[in-house]
């Protein structure tokens, strides 16, 4: 018989519930394990990890320098590279460890022919007439001729009467009976250049007595 609803009617009391949990009346499936792929071995990466942040790779040593190796290096404590055996704390290396191979037997360079003819053309103190020219011909070989006679303009435009001469084909110039410009002996008393023998104004002023051909 049920309980009297009526008001001031005694209510019927709980029973009390033991610790352990009941079980849910309506259960829901929850997700399922994933099997195991029996594909992927025990050093593959997993799949559905998340990547975690980058880890930083050591730059690799730069490799030494290879001209300190041969002993040409000219950057000494500035290098990019480094220099095995040596401390980076060290002073700057010799000059001589410096320089390039047959740097202190370089020759000093010698100064074009077609400057040196201009000079004696153009220069007021000079008289062309008494300049001549030797260049080498393909057919007769070496060939004197005056300066006056040579053609003055650029090759290409040059006629077939005209003498016009590579300049590669100079092989010397002289002025007054005197030899001022050798390309194979590297004499040039017009500008000094080559080995610093003489000076424009020796040549153009003085008669040129004593000079060695």
């Amino acid at each position: 018989m049920d309980a009297d609803p009526r008001p001031g009617s005694p209510q019927p009391v709980p029973e009390p519930r033991s610790g352990l949990a009941e079980p849910d009346p309506d259960p829901r499936p929850g997700p399922a394990a994933a099997a195991p792929d029996p594909n992927r071995g025990p050093d593959d990466p997993d799949p559905d990890r998340r990547p975690g942040p980058a880890e930083p790779v050591p730059a690799p040593a730069p490799a030494p320098c290879r001209w300190f190796l041969e002993g040409r290096c000219r950057f000494g404590p500035r290098c990019r590279h480094p220099h095995p055996g040596r401390s980076p704390t060290a002073g700057p290396e010799p000059a001589a460890s410096r320089e390039e191979p047959g740097a202190a037997g370089k020759k000093p360079p010698l100064r074009r022919a077609a400057a040196v003819l201009s000079r004696l053309r153009w220069d007021p103190r000079a008289d062309p007439a008494a300049a001549t020219v030797e260049y080498r011909d393909r057919f007769v070989g070496v060939v004197e001729r005056p300066l006056l006679e040579f053609f003055t303009g650029p090759l290409c435009d040059a006629g077939p009467a005209d003498l016009a001469v590579p300049e590669h084909r100079i092989v010397r110039i002289r002025y007054r009976g005197r030899c001022v410009w050798d390309r194979e002996k590297r004499i040039d008393r017009v500008f000094g250049s080559g080995g610093g023998m003489g000076t424009g104004r020796e040549v153009l002023e003085e008669p040129g007595e004593g000079w060695a051909d």
